[in-house]
């Protein structure tokens, strides 16, 4: 009988290997399965967290991260497969391990009902479903260094074989009472390097690792070092770095902490990665950094471990290791003018493979120019060669599911798209999903492909998944091959812009991005760089960026606006510059917690974050990179509650012309006396009524 299984054809040495492999396995599986037991009460189990000497040399990537959901199947036998990005850095020969976190019905037979976990076509093991994982089981499953590509993506399937208590026939597909559950939260965990307990070396070919170490529910920490005050230069080199951790994040939330004065202090306690961006006479910490790297000093200034002078023009990228805790891991991206820290800066956040493979890079100014970047456009074709290049095979009655991720721009949700999928069986039956909806049923033919509309309303902007849930007809069907996929995607761009269609249209501006500041500590730039990483997490490019204060706004590009408190003169002078003619501020009432709203002006498009606080800022990041925001404008609380933004009725904005800056002073001072006397005459009236009773 078929084994109703997807199948990856591989040599049959690595699966001898594979084999051998697998009888070490159960008496590892003792320990993950008596953690089962606590997840009794939890629907949805959590795994525990990596051991603590690991977590540097390792990165952890969900099924929750790609954006595949925890997926119910019925029935007697069939599997649920996920591709999993490459991994970031060169592999550790130890060894990498793979989370099964599931749950299955109470009704099954535990001497016949099994799960079986394989990589790329290598088996793992089989692990037993009975009454201790009924409610939730998590185990770990060692993968061998050779199972595992360090250049493609990862194919990792379970396939779910299951009898009811009692029952000598296997249930049908469509039988509710024998249902198996993988969870979201299972994992590949890539080991790089090294074995856990000892600190990866730092490269700039496994870049943006160890920067970006782990991958799930936890957002990946990391200190973004400046000269304090930083200026437009380091701005600039800084938050575009910070874009790019974004969009390589895959999925995972990047969530920056920006230290300018008392870095040395702050890069003394450890614990965090660090991304150190500045001029070298400006940055405090770019001479320790050099030292432990290997530079030395010569008379005309830097020398490289290799023996060449680094001259003032020159840009200058270095991974090394922390010379104050030893352990973590620190990029320093700098140079001795500001051009030479924007063309560093540049490289590094280039398309193209990172500019070397060592410990690190000179970018001199002869340089050639960092590729345009490159990513879909709406109305372009996607396609996923991946499906083919693992050589799948489909075979056996069972179901069969396979999820991959792609990257989209923001699409017209009016328009729609067209999915193209061929091969499989000759009865067999598909169906599509996108980002967990289902966009129909049908027949999928052997050598003629099928269309399927997709709606540019269930896309959005950066990673999406697709799922092809295949049934084959049934036993005696020949094997068919796994199906190919090709999307192309609705066109042309978005007419008009919302929240949920970020980062467009900031983002597309040809001219780059324009990112205004409010100010310059520590809390303001984090709430910055929280909102950019943010957008760089939604984004399929790294756009060229413009940064500065609030006299900043002239120029082209999209505009984004961080921390300029909307009743302000600086406010004024911003919307002056973009032509914006209605003041950006919410209607009535205290300003909100967070506030990010989408503006207008002289048809340049304006993304304004402001908050009561520069604390505040950050609230407006954390809930984009969660994909909470929709509409014109929004507020985010403390709390993490998202309410619509209600704007002012328009008005015009004083435009403040030399000459007239005191008046405009005057008036804001004067409206926040008037706003004070009137808090305190609502506070004072009800004791003076009080009183008469």
């Amino acid at each position: 009988m078929a084994s109703g299984v997807w199948r990856a054809r591989t040599p049959a040495a690595a699966l001898a290997a594979a084999r051998a492999a697998a009888a070490g396995v159960a008496a590892a599986l003792a320990a993950p399965l008596a953690a089962a037991a606590a997840l009794a009460a939890a629907p949805s189990p959590t795994p525990s967290p990596p051991p603590s000497g690991g977590v540097e040399s390792a990165q952890d990537v969900t099924l929750e991260a790609l954006g595949v959901p925890t997926q119910t199947r019925y029935g007697g036998a069939n599997s649920v497969a996920a591709f999993f990005p490459p991994p970031p850095g060169p592999l550790a020969q130890t060894g990498s391990l793979l989370r099964l976190v599931f749950s299955h019905s109470p009704l099954l037979d535990p001497a016949a009902s099994t799960a079986t976990a394989l990589v790329n076509g290598q088996e793992l093991g089989t692990v037993a479903m009975d009454a201790s994982t009924a409610n939730g089981g998590v185990v770990d499953l060692k993968v061998p260094a050779g199972a595992l590509r360090g250049d493609h993506a990862n194919l990792v399937e379970v396939r779910f074989q299951v009898r009811l208590t009692g029952r000598a026939a296997a249930p049908e597909i469509d039988d509710p009472s024998a249902f198996v559950r993988l969870e979201s939260q299972t994992l590949l965990r890539y080991q790089l390097f090294v074995p856990p307990g000892t600190p990866p070396p730092a490269r700039l070919d496994a870049y943006p690792f160890p920067l970006l170490t782990t991958h799930g529910a936890a957002p990946a920490r990391l200190g973004l070092v400046l000269p304090a005050p930083p200026n437009p230069a380091d701005l600039a080199a800084g938050f575009r770095l910070v874009a790019d951790l974004g969009r390589r994040g895959a999925g995972q939330q990047v969530a920056p902490e920006a230290v300018t004065f008392g870095q040395l202090d702050w890069l003394r306690a450890g614990g965090l990665p660090a991304l150190v961006v500045g001029g070298l006479r400006r940055l405090p910490a770019a001479d320790p950094l050099l030292r432990a790297a290997g530079f030395t000093t010569g008379p005309s200034g830097w020398i490289a471990p290799d023996g060449q002078v680094i001259g003032p023009e020159d840009g200058l990228i270095v991974a090394a290791r922390s010379p104050w805790d030893r352990r973590s891991p620190v990029v320093l991206v700098t140079g001795d003018s500001d051009t030479a820290v924007v063309r560093a800066a540049a490289s590094l956040a280039a398309p193209a493979s990172p500019p070397g493979a060592g410990t690190f890079a000179v970018v001199p100014p002869d340089a050639a120019p960092a590729p345009a970047p490159a990513g879909p456009r709406p109305g372009d074709t996607v396609s996923f060669d991946t499906l083919d290049d693992q050589d799948l095979q489909v075979d056996g009655p069972g179901p069969h599911a396979v999820s991959l991720a792609f990257t989209a721009p923001a699409v017209d949700p009016a328009g729609t798209g067209d999915l193209v999928v061929a091969g499989g069986g000759s009865t067999t039956r598909l169906t599509v999903l996108v980002n967990g909806t289902a966009l129909g049923s049908l027949a999928l033919g052997r050598a003629v492909g099928v269309h399927v509309r997709v709606p540019g309303s269930i896309l959005r902007p950066g990673r999406n998944t697709l799922t092809l849930d295949i049934a084959p007809a049934g036993d005696g069907e020949p094997p068919g091959a796994a199906p190919v996929a090709r999307l192309r995607l609705p066109g042309p761009a978005p007419a008009a812009a919302g929240l949920e269609l970020l980062p467009h249209p900031v983002f597309d501006d040809p001219a780059g991005v324009r990112l205004v500041l409010g100010g310059s500590d520590d809390a303001l730039l984090t709430g910055a760089a929280r909102v950019v990483a943010a957008l760089g997490g939604r984004s399929t490019v790294t756009p060229r960026v413009v940064a500065g204060y609030a006299d900043a706004a002239h120029g082209s590009g999209g505009l984004l606006v961080v921390g300029v408190p909307v009743a302000s003169i600086a406010a004024a002078r911003v919307a002056a510059a973009v032509g914006l003619r209605a003041a950006p501020a919410p209607a009535g009432g205290a300003p909100p917690v967070g506030a990010i709203r989408e503006l207008g002006g002289g048809g340049r498009p304006v993304l304004w974050v402001d908050g009561t606080g520069a604390d505040a800022v950050a609230l407006a990041g954390d809930a984009l990179a969660r994909g909470q925001l929709a509409g014109a404008g929004e507020t985010v609380d403390a709390a993490g509650r998202v309410r619509a933004l209600v704007a002012a009725a328009p008005a015009p904005v004083p435009v403040p012309e030399p000459g007239t800056v005191t008046a405009v002073k005057v008036m804001v001072a004067l409206a926040a006396c008037l706003l004070v006397a009137g808090v305190a005459w609502q506070a004072w009236r009800p004791c003076r009524e009080d009183d008469r009773r």
